[in-house]
């Protein structure tokens, strides 16, 4: 692995000139907010009742707690994860009705939106548009694009080699880096395709293909903590929103015909990625 240690920004581009890759350092005078988004965090740890799954999942073993939009994964129907009414005021209540988590979730959409906006525009009308069609469907932040957010409360939030293979596949997840660690001893990003080990920093944001690319995150020592606020939009609703906001099986049943190949699809998607001389501004 090579290891990247860089302190500015990082930009990972692929051999056609796109920006896959993105990670935004922290910016300056966050910490006052990141320390009350990290206290909002250890209050969910004690009030929530965790299932085993949430501790003990395919991407390691710590404190997990999804939300928000979604369709696909065994939903019969788009629409917002479940959860019991006790979970669910937690949720509501500490975190995403927290102006602190509010704010620095819309930081991390304007990122995007700066980084990449015709990807931030892509991810908008989705979800735009399927809160339209279906009321019932609560979006977790009116200020961010994404349709869902994990909720990563550790204690040392660290994941296992994976691929989130249910998110939009030519897109990005966002990640922040959250706790108290050193992120020389730990928490840092590892990309295994790209043979990247990089430093992941507290309030350091990063953008990848999680759907694309291997990854995972080394393990902080003992005694210090890290979490994560993860958000995304699952590639299901992309599908609901082009059978006509029905599943694909409807869709078909019905005589729907796409206007696209799969191909044609997926060109499409990879020409959302703004470009290296896009991104320098020219």
């Amino acid at each position: 692995l090579t290891l990247c240690r860089v302190r500015e920004d990082l930009v990972i581009v692929d051999a056609a000139g796109r920006a896959i890759v993105y990670l935004s350092r922290k910016s300056a005078n966050m910490d006052p907010l990141l320390a009350r988004v990290e206290t909002q965090f250890e209050r969910v740890s004690k009030a929530y009742n965790f299932k085993p799954s949430q501790r003990n999942h395919r991407r390691g073993d710590f404190e997990a707690v999804p939300t928000g939009p979604s369709y696909g994964g065994g939903q019969q129907h788009v629409g917002n994860l479940k959860d019991t009414p006790h979970n669910r005021a937690v949720i509501d209540d500490y975190l995403l009705k927290n102006e602190d988590v509010i704010n620095l979730a819309g930081f991390v959409d304007s990122v995007f939106q700066n980084a990449a906006h015709e990807l931030h525009a892509e991810y908008g009308r989705v979800l735009e548009s399927i809160c339209e069609r279906h009321p019932h469907v609560r979006r977790n932040f009116v200020n961010s694009v994404f349709a869902g957010v994990t909720f990563n409360l550790g204690p040392r939030a660290y994941t296992v080699p994976h691929t989130d293979h249910l998110n939009i596949p030519t897109g990005w997840c966002a990640v922040v880096a959250l706790g108290d660690f050193n992120p020389d001893e730990g928490g840092h990003l590892i990309l295994w395709d790209l043979n990247l080990l990089i430093r992941f920093p507290r309030g350091a944001i990063i953008f990848l293909p999680s759907a694309l690319l291997v990854h995972s995150n080394t393990i902080v020592p003992e005694g210090q903590r890290r979490y994560s606020l993860t958000q995304y939009t699952a590639g299901g609703l992309t599908r609901w929103v082009e059978c006509g906001f029905r599943s694909q099986k409807d869709f078909l049943a019905g005589g729907g015909q796409f206007t696209r190949t799969s191909q044609q699809r997926w060109e499409e998607g990879l020409s959302r990625f703004p470009t290296w001389s896009q991104w320098q501004g020219e």
